[in-house]
């Protein structure tokens, strides 16, 4: 049986980024044109960057990579302290509108993240090369 390598979990995280960067894009494209607002346009072309670090994951570059963590830890730091404090300050221009949905999205950032440093530790003989 064939064991995983450090290679093999970053290809699996760069295709999630990848296809959520692209959803996003064809999205932001898609509906741009039907009166979004500056904020909701902005929030998608933010995930649609996912796309671009996802391909440069796929071919191993180690700037997308790192940009990539970067990306991941502010976006579950923030995902998991906005809500708290638009909660304590009763901010009415931060509102969730499906908390099962965003925090769900949270947890896959979670997860991705995680997979991501994992992939870096010294448990994979490859972690140095990737």
């Amino acid at each position: 049986m064939r064991t995983i390598t450090a290679r093999d979990i970053q290809v699996f995280v760069a295709g999630a980024l990848a296809s959520a960067g692209f959803h996003a894009v064809i999205s932001l494209v898609y509906n741009i044109g039907h009166g979004w607002n500056a904020r909701e346009v902005f929030a998608w072309a933010m995930v649609g960057l996912l796309l671009p670090l996802g391909i440069g994951i796929l071919l191993r570059n180690h700037l997308a990579l790192l940009l990539t963590q970067i990306y991941l830890w502010i976006v579950v730091i923030g995902g998991i302290i906005a809500p708290v404090v638009s909660g304590l300050l009763q901010l009415g221009a931060f509102r969730i509108r499906f908390l099962g949905a965003y925090a769900a999205g949270v947890g896959l950032d979670c997860v991705l993240l995680a997979l991501l440093l994992w992939s870096k530790s010294g448990r994979f003989a490859d972690a140095r090369n990737a």
